[in-house]
């Protein structure tokens, strides 16, 4: 996973989140491989949360790249955060995270992933029935220095009903640069064309949106011997250096006009 959200803590979070949904008691086990070391204070986590909000109630069980350990937890929406930590603790290491049914949570460790030690006590977080099950990951940079951390998983493993797919989530983040997005075609005579998104600030949207190209606005290129699609974000014709974020691309289609 990569991030570069600014930690997980306070009264909200700015993390990474891959997740799944869990209904009722349940628990997430990790080897957390490795940190990138870009700040003392970046984290991986193993994270229950009530919602995708960043102040939502939620508990973690974190691995700083050279802090130690610490279990947070904020008990109600909005709350500022309380944590438990434990130093001179550093990757790899095991990480474990366990919800009862009665909403008490239990943070573990362990350098081996057989033998488990727990770090402070169960804690109660009232949380609905239906919750969200993950990792996390936070860099320590901020809007105004962006820092991308690196972190490596392995043996992820789930108990409880544990439903969907896995899904990835830039929670209480708003590092994306405004930029024009495009997409460009390019024939076997090395002709191209570009299209732009209506939108010029089209990397800011935060939902998924559908966009759909009338391929005769690509005049100019052959379309019987297309050999390159692309897409990218910025002015094509004079790129810049500069800028941050994430963007996801998913089902790239061609249908048959009418």
């Amino acid at each position: 996973m990569t991030s570069n959200g600014y930690d997980m803590g306070g009264n909200s979070d700015q993390v990474t989140y891959a997740c799944k949904r869990l209904n009722g008691a349940g628990s997430i086990t990790v080897n957390v491989l490795s940190v990138e070391f870009v700040h003392n204070w970046a984290k991986a986590a193993v994270m229950i949360r009530e919602t995708l909000d960043p102040d939502s109630p939620v508990a973690w069980m974190a691995l700083s790249a050279n802090k130690g350990l610490r279990f947070g937890r904020r008990l109600a929406k909005g709350e500022n955060t309380s944590q438990t930590g434990a130093s001179n603790i550093w990757p790899p290491q095991w990480l474990k995270l366990e919800r009862l049914a009665d909403n008490t949570f239990t943070a573990y460790y362990s350098a081996d992933g057989s033998a488990w030690e727990q770090l402070g006590n169960p804690v109660s977080i009232p949380m609905a029935e239906n919750v969200r099950i993950g990792l996390a990951l936070c860099s320590r940079g901020t809007e105004q220095t962006p820092i991308i951390c690196t972190a490596e998983f392995s043996d992820v493993t789930m108990t409880g009903t544990v439903t969907g797919d896995w899904r990835t989530r830039d929670i209480g983040m708003e590092f994306n640069t405004a930029e024009q997005l495009y997409v460009t075609l390019e024939d076997s005579d090395n002709n191209s064309a570009t299209i732009n998104h209506p939108d010029p600030n089209a990397t800011t949207i935060d939902t998924w949106q559908e966009w759909n190209i009338d391929l005769k606005e690509f005049s100019s290129v052959n379309m019987q011997s297309i050999k390159k699609l692309s897409i990218g974000v910025g002015n094509k014709a004079d790129p810049q250096e500069g800028g941050s974020g994430n963007l996801y691309v998913d089902d790239i289609r061609l249908y048959q006009g009418e």
